[in-house]
């Protein structure tokens, strides 16, 4: 769905907006993880995927700038 991309809504965003309050209640409450690292809101999700790195060709790149400034 289209208008999902634009606009989440659903489970997946209710999760975030849970992991966003669970982070901040975390960080006003100076906690940090055994490694001494900041919450952050994925860290409180129950389902996260880690969004992996996609590396854009300079064609895409250029298709990318194009879709924003038509």
């Amino acid at each position: 769905m289209d208008y999902n991309e634009v606009e989440p809504f659903g489970e997946q965003r209710a999760e975030l907006r849970n992991g966003v309050l669970c982070s901040f209640i975390g960080l006003a409450n100076d906690c940090k993880k055994e490694g001494g690292e900041r919450f952050q809101a994925a860290d409180f999700m129950s389902y996260t995927e880690t969004p992996k790195e996609k590396q854009l060709t300079e064609e895409e790149k250029e298709a990318e700038l194009d879709k924003i400034f038509r």
